[in-house]
């Protein structure tokens, strides 16, 4: 079975075995990933593709439009690698209107 480094801009890294949801597999060997409801509908852990390939599961499900998943964003609880990665973390915004955070 394949193993893949993906990397993190922080340089955090973790490997992820082929199939392997990406966020169970940077968990699984301590690396913290903001995450919410583990099912593509908070989008707390959604990532931009720097480097590599990446499959989102469940995109009929998963809150990421088609324009984003076009752009290289993934969220991480639907994703598994497909070769080594380097991810990116979109940075939340708050609105200065409402104090709640966007992305």
């Amino acid at each position: 079975m394949s193993e893949y480094r993906i990397t993190l801009e922080s340089g955090e890294s973790f490997m992820a075995k082929q199939g392997e949801l990406l966020l169970d597999a940077a968990l699984r060997q301590g690396v913290t990933i903001n995450h919410s409801c583990r099912n593509g509908t908070c989008r707390t852990c959604l990532f931009e593709i720097k480097e590599g390939s990446v499959t989102q599961e469940g995109e009929e499900i998963c809150m990421i439009s088609q324009q984003e998943r076009e752009n290289g964003r993934r969220l991480l609880c639907m994703s598994t690698a497909n070769s080594d990665a380097v991810l990116g973390k979109l940075q939340r915004r708050k609105r200065a209107s409402e104090g709640s955070a966007v992305e």
